[in-house]
């Protein structure tokens, strides 16, 4: 017989350790212990921790293309402010405020493209690694634990930050609610 205290617990399916039922996070490793499924049960998902290695995987990726893009840029800026101000000084211009203005001028400007890059750079690869790496891993996952897209997207969830790289791939559009998906058929 089971005592009352062991009823209200839960074992995190990661790595082991008891917790208690109504708690959406192991203790000790940080899991998402339960969701509520489309059909109001409670389901025990150890996935937590492969959302968040999947998101990591999706975060360095992308950091990594920024960075090098924005670096990239800076570098394009700087270059391009100085053959502009060499050509500024041989077409006989020598105030030195003016030259210096227009350095400053068009090293902001290269700023901010590059900083445009940066974004857009981080965003195309940030899709191609969740298309080629994440996404299939994605589908095993799901096939081998016997999961739904839509239980799976509730873990994702209550495990990720909404603004997170792995998140927007899981956006509500992709699971219709009953309402929008009635609409729809009409």
């Amino acid at each position: 017989m089971r005592s009352p205290a062991s009823e209200s617990e839960i074992q995190c399916l990661q790595c082991g350790s008891q917790n208690l039922s109504t708690a959406q996070f192991c203790a000790q490793c940080g899991t998402a212990l339960t969701v509520n499924g489309e059909d109001g049960e409670t389901l025990q998902l150890g996935s937590g921790e492969f959302i968040t290695q999947e998101n990591e995987t999706l975060l360095i990726a992308g950091t990594k293309a920024a960075e090098s893009a924005f670096g990239i840029g800076c570098w394009l800026g700087v270059l391009i402010s100085l053959v502009l101000v060499a050509i500024l000084f041989a077409a006989g211009v020598r105030n030195p405020i003016i030259l210096s203005l227009v350095m400053v001028g068009s090293m902001m400007l290269m700023l901010g493209i590059s900083s445009l890059f940066s974004s857009r750079a981080k965003d195309a690869t940030i899709m191609s690694v969740y298309q080629r790496n994440v996404a299939p891993k994605i589908d095993e996952y799901l096939q081998t634990q016997h999961i739904s897209r839509s239980e799976f997207h509730e873990v994702i969830k209550a495990t990720l930050d909404t603004s997170a790289p792995l998140s927007s791939h899981f956006s509500n559009s992709e699971f219709p609610d009953s309402a929008s998906f009635k609409e729809s058929e009409r």
